[in-house]
C-alpha cells in the first residue's frame, strides 16, 4: 500500500484562493442540506483541561471520497510555542478502504472554519458591510479577516483586537493584501472593537468555562455576528 505524505507547506503551496474555498464549502453545505453526503456527529477525548480531540468522518458520493479529520484544540500549547489547532487528514479509497493521503489539517481547517465565516456573511448582510470587527487575530482571526474581505466589497474598515498585541500586526501584514482599501484599526478593548459594527467575527481560544466577555449592549441593532470559537467570547449575541 503506497501511501503520500503532505504537510502543511505543500497543501498551502497549491494556491487556493479564499474566493474557491467559500465557493467549495458552499457546495459541500448544499450536498450535506440535499442529504448527499453522509457525515456523522463527530466525537471527542478531553485528554486535560480545556483540550480537546476530536474525531470527524465523511464520506462524499459525489467525489467518492471517504475521509477523516483527527483534530485537537489545545490552549495551553499558546505559551508553548505551539499550534492550538492540530491535527491530521486521513483520506481513504471508497472502494478498497484503503488509506491513500495522510495530510496536516491545520491549513485546511483555518481556511474552511474563515470561509465558513465568508459564506455566512456574505448571504446575511455582506454586500452592504461598511465595518467589521475580529476579536482574536490569531490563525482563525486571520482567515476569517481575509473571508470578510471577500464576501463584503464595501467594506471600509476592519477593527482588530487581541490578548496579545503582537498579533495584531501580524493580522495586517497577512490580511491586508486581501483587502485592498480597508482601513485597519487597532483596538484596545474588545468593547472599542465590536461597538457599531455591521460584521463581528470572534476567534478566541475554545475552552470548558468561557468568560464570554462581549456584551450584546456593545452591538449595534443590525449586526452579524459569527461566534468562530462555539460562543466562547459572548454569549446571546
Amino acid at each position: 500500500m503506497k501511501v503520500k505524505i503532505l504537510s502543511k507547506d505543500q497543501i498551502a503551496s497549491l494556491g487556493l484562493g479564499m474566493a474557491e474555498i467559500m465557493a467549495a464549502l458552499e457546495e459541500g453545505w448544499t450536498l450535506r442540506a440535499t442529504e448527499k453526503v453522509e457525515l456523522p456527529a463527530k466525537i471527542g477525548v478531553h485528554p486535560r483541561p480545556d483540550c480537546y480531540i476530536h474525531a470527524m468522518p465523511c464520506f462524499v458520493p459525489k467525489l467518492d471520497m471517504a475521509l477523516i479529520k483527527w483534530a485537537a484544540g489545545y490552549p495551553p500549547n499558546l505559551g508553548r510555542g505551539l499550534a492550538y489547532i492540530n491535527g491530521l487528514i486521513v483520506v481513504n479509497n471508497a472502494e478498497t478502504g484503503l488509506t491513500e493521503i495522510i495530510m496536516d489539517s491545520a491549513w485546511v481547517t483555518a481556511w474552511r472554519t474563515g470561509a465558513a465565516a465568508g459564506v455566512c456573511a456574505r448571504f446575511m448582510g455582506g454586500e452592504t458591510a461598511e465595518v467589521a470587527a475580529v476579536v482574536g487575530t490569531g490563525v482563525q482571526g486571520i482567515a476569517t479577516g481575509i473571508a470578510f474581505g471577500v464576501a463584503a466589497p464595501n467594506l471600509k474598515a476592519m477593527r482588530i483586537h487581541d490578548v496579545l498585541p503582537s498579533q495584531l500586526d501580524r493580522f495586517v501584514a497577512q490580511v491586508g493584501p486581501h483587502c485592498p482599501g480597508v482601513e485597519f484599526v487597532r483596538c484596545q478593548s474588545a468593547e472599542e472593537c465590536v461597538r457599531g459594527a455591521d460584521l463581528v467575527s470572534t476567534c478566541v481560544p475554545i475552552v470548558e468555562k468561557p468568560r464570554r466577555f462581549v456584551r450584546r449592549a456593545w452591538l449595534k441593532t443590525d449586526v452579524l455576528v459569527i461566534a468562530s470559537d462555539y460562543d466562547s467570547a459572548g454569549r446571546r449575541f
